[in-house]
């Protein structure tokens, strides 16, 4: 049981279904997602042909750009859930 059944009293806990299909449909489609997302990443390094696109930063100056942006995405992504999560229902 979770923290939050354990906080509702016995009498008012839903039983709640812990398989369901769409819980499995929703697993399957993100494990679709990312395996188009890494089809798609497979193909620009092949159809970049060693143009630079796919090359590993070569200087401190290239590698403290691609950490910045590393960062700016995932403080985008914390702001985006701090701000727009919708809280869970009380009951």
């Amino acid at each position: 049981m979770t923290d939050f059944d354990k906080s509702i009293p016995s009498s008012r806990r839903i039983f709640r279904r812990r398989l369901s299909a769409a819980r499995i449909a929703e697993v399957g489609f993100g494990w679709l997602a990312k395996g188009t997302m890494i089809v798609a990443a497979v193909v620009v390094v092949v159809l970049s042909g060693g143009t630079g696109l796919a090359d590993l930063p070569s200087t401190r100056r290239q590698w403290l750009a691609v950490a910045a942006i590393i960062l700016l995405v995932f403080a985008g992504v914390v702001a985006y859930h701090y701000t727009f999560a919708v809280p869970s229902p009380k009951q």
